[in-house]
């Protein structure tokens, strides 16, 4: 199942996504509903989700922030953005980041189920690069191994995931979400 982590000012959207979303049907997990994008981009360090569902204007951090955050710091995540504004500057915004979707809350009953089906579509297409990559790439030298080269050759200048992902010819979310899951694979052998 798709890990889906969500925030929303407005306590009944909180409540609709709760109580009024077939989660299980979509194959997908809510696991927290929160109020705030301070508490959601906690939340997301914590439980690394697939999906982010993110109102726009929220106080403290909004959810365009959060679009940039996950673009920047986890770009396989997909996220949909929930928003009682039809403004194209808004839609823009999400656009440059990536957003998988925008979604307005007057019709969230009938664009979520459709904006969650595009996001776990993205998900199981990157999930099977992913794999075929890694077929790929057994028998040579291994893609962290790879990276880590990288690494140690340029780690005088400043790196970027885009750079490394040109560097060795794979998609910058795939990069991004194998080397999270290698590293965390290789911390909990105490390597």
């Amino acid at each position: 199942m798709w890990k889906v982590v969500a925030a929303d000012d407005e306590g009944y959207i909180r409540e609709a996504l709760k109580k009024l979303i077939n989660w299980e049907k979509m194959n997908c997990d809510l696991v927290s509903v929160l109020e705030d994008g301070q508490e959601l981009i906690q939340c997301i360090e914590n439980e690394s989700p697939d999906i982010v569902i993110t109102d726009i204007q929220m106080p403290g951090v909004n959810g365009l922030e959060v679009c940039k955050y996950l673009y920047e710091t986890r770009p396989e995540t997909q996220v949909i953005i929930l928003t009682a504004y039809s403004d194209f500057d808004y839609a823009k915004f999400a656009i440059k980041y990536n957003a998988c979707e925008y979604v307005l809350k007057i019709s969230i009953m009938d664009e979520l189920p459709e904006a969650l089906e595009k996001a776990t579509g993205k998900l199981t297409q990157l999930k099977k690069e992913i794999e075929k990559e890694e077929i790929a790439v057994s028998g040579q030298r291994t893609l962290l191994q790879q990276i880590d080269q990288y690494v140690e050759q340029n780690f005088k200048n400043k790196i970027s995931l885009d750079e490394i992902a040109d560097e060795l010819h794979v998609n910058r979310s795939y990069l991004s979400r194998f080397y999270k899951n290698k590293t965390k694979n290789l911390r909990k052998r105490g390597i």
